[in-house]
Order: structure tokens, then C-alpha cells, then sequence
């Protein structure tokens, strides 16, 4: 998953992949790749609509927040 991927003092999140529609959470935007399944945030949207999260949830490329965020050198 994300062993050995270089984080270079950098802000880590995780996100976790939406099954159905919901509003009462934020979702990230995954912007370009940057190492072993890890990639830059494009952006954060907190809290949409009900037909924008049911959209986040048919996408790729974005995922809920799980507010676990960690800064370190390199991730393990």
C-alpha cells in the first residue's frame, strides 16, 4: 500500500473510498501521484450537497476523509 513511500516532511491524510452518498463528512480531491499508492491532495471539499457527494461517490478520484493526519520522512 503505501510502504516506503517518501513523505518528505509533508502533511499525510488518508482517505477512505465512499460506498453510497453523505453529507455529514468532507471528501479529498487526489491530485497527482506521488509515490507507492499515495498522491498530492487537490483539494478538500467539506460537507457537500447531497447530489455533489452522491457524484463524489460514482468518481475515482475522490475519497472521504478519515482525519487521521500524520507528518513524518517516510511512511513504513
Amino acid at each position: 500500500m503505501l510502504k516506503n513511500t517518501p513523505a518528505n516532511g509533508k502533511l499525510v491524510t488518508f482517505g477512505i473510498v465512499p460506498t453510497h452518498a453523505e453529507t455529514g463528512y468532507g471528501y479529498i480531491r487526489r491530485g497527482e501521484l506521488i509515490g507507492n499508492d499515495a498522491y498530492a491532495v487537490a483539494e478538500f471539499v467539506e460537507k457537500p450537497d447531497i447530489d455533489t457527494a452522491g457524484d463524489y461517490s460514482n468518481q475515482g478520484n475522490i475519497t472521504g476523509i478519515a482525519y487521521v493526519f500524520i507528518s513524518c520522512k517516510l511512511l513504513l
